[in-house]
């Protein structure tokens, strides 16, 4: 269940239709010498809550002076029977307002008792801010013990200086006594007053400096926990966590998380001016021959050095051996003849094979050559056939001057078939088409 905080003004209302009129009738009855016109300024301040309004009207009561002038005679509330309403809110906050009370009533009761007891029985000093603390049982309540001086000091003080050591990941806890005492404080102590999370926080941060100082080679910590493995194969690139909290797979060089797609590598291509250095490479431009070179390079390297510290005597120059050059790095090819690549087997195109290429150009060829001998074979037959009488008026081409009404030779009329029907229109010409009368009126008749 969640446990909801009267005291916040900020809070939603949940109360009913009545429950405005019925929290100003409380608080009227609460602070019966404070006026009804200050009462209802801070209920509007306090976003029309009974809760937070009753708490600063109760601390405005311990001011010196008062914001508001006190009535000289407490308000009346009222003779006779009313109808009886209820709120089930406000109840709540009323019942929340009697515990807070009460709860701090309590703590200035319990600091009374204390003080008085420390006036009569003494109490420890702690040794950071001097603050006295009672004995309870024989014991020295809310002090810790530091070995082997016995320095003491407040719990209070001691989990402020635990919560910035282990914040700064330092889990050396020592002895903070003005008297320049370092000792640690032994691991019983520790578990004695650090909370159940400090005390977590502080063995993940001893493990942590334990394998540091362990030195193991290879040994990578993933950049989201604490998980460690050791990696032997130089040319892994990705460090894949194992811890099943975590589980992130992440770049060993910029110790970021792996994302699907290329944005996490450089995408231009090699020997341009936009390479990004900050971004993995995405494309191998030393290749092999170029690994071999670095690790010549760093082998020489290293037994220089071993032989350096074994025979610290000798001249540097006389211990200089010329490497093998590195191979030439490979550049974008400058003037080379072009190369033709075939087409990718698509399912609509499949490959030619360029073997018989030849063969399958000789048999278009030919597939054309008897695709033009039909052609032809069709029109000769076309040439025996006569062409049909053309009836309809004669029509003249303005642009070649061609009676269209008077076959010519071409692809529909062949030089015989076109004087044939020339000679059938001389025999039949045409017949004369009849003008259409129009109809006068009987005023255009009388003036003609």
């Amino acid at each position: 269940k969640v446990k909801i905080d009267y005291g916040d003004k900020n809070r939603r209302r949940e109360g009913g239709a009545q429950y405005v009129n019925l929290a100003l009738e409380q608080l009227d009855n609460d602070f019966v010498f404070v006026p009804s016109a200050h009462i209802r300024f801070v209920f509007g301040v306090n976003n029309a809550l009974y809760a937070p309004t009753y708490l600063e009207l109760h601390e405005q009561q311990q001011r010196e002076p008062l914001p508001y002038k006190p009535m000289l005679r407490p308000r009346n509330k009222g003779k006779g029977k009313r109808v009886q309403r209820h709120d089930d809110e406000l109840e709540r906050e009323m019942a929340w307002v009697r515990q807070k009370l009460d709860d701090e009533e309590a703590k200035r009761a319990e600091a009374v008792e204390e003080e008085e007891r420390m006036q009569a029985e003494g109490g420890i000093e702690c040794g950071c801010c001097f603050s006295e603390y009672p004995f309870v049982s024989g014991l020295p309540e809310a002090v810790s013990l530091c070995c082997p001086e016995a320095h003491l000091f407040c719990t209070s003080c001691m989990l402020t200086y635990a919560e910035t050591k282990l914040g700064a990941h330092d889990a050396r806890i020592v002895c903070m006594d003005q008297s320049g005492c370092k000792l640690a404080f032994p691991e019983s102590e520790l578990r004695r007053f650090l909370t159940p999370k400090l005390l977590e926080l502080y063995e993940r941060v001893k493990q942590r400096k334990e394998i540091e100082a362990a030195g193991i080679e290879g040994l990578e910590e993933c950049p989201f926990c604490e998980y460690k493995v050791v990696i032997e194969n130089e040319q892994e690139r990705l460090f894949r966590c194992e811890n099943e909290a975590c589980g992130a797979v992440t770049c060993r060089k910029c110790k970021k998380p792996v994302i699907v797609g290329y944005d996490h590598f450089n995408q231009q291509p090699p020997y341009t001016q936009k390479a990004d250095p900050k971004k993995c490479a995405l494309w191998d431009t030393a290749g092999v021959e170029g690994r071999h070179s670095d690790e010549v390079t760093a082998a020489a390297k290293k037994a220089l050095e071993e032989f350096k510290r074994a025979h610290p005597e000798m001249d540097e120059k006389d211990l200089h051996v010329d490497l093998p050059p590195p191979p030439p790095v490979a550049g974008p090819a400058r003037g080379a003849p072009y190369v033709h690549v075939p087409p990718m087997g698509l399912p609509h195109a499949p490959p030619q094979p360029q073997a018989g290429l030849q063969e399958i150009r000789r048999a278009h060829a030919h597939a054309h050559a008897h695709m033009i001998a039909r052609h032809r074979a069709q029109w000769d037959v076309l040439q025996d056939i006569p062409a049909p009488p053309l009836m309809q008026p004669p029509v003249f081409n303005v642009q070649v001057h061609i009676n269209h009404n008077q076959p010519h030779a071409g692809p529909a009329y062949p030089p015989g078939a076109a004087a044939a029907a020339a000679a059938m229109l001389a025999a039949h010409p045409a017949a004369p088409v009849a003008r259409p009368r129009t109809r006068r009126s009987a005023r255009n008749r009388a003036r003609r």
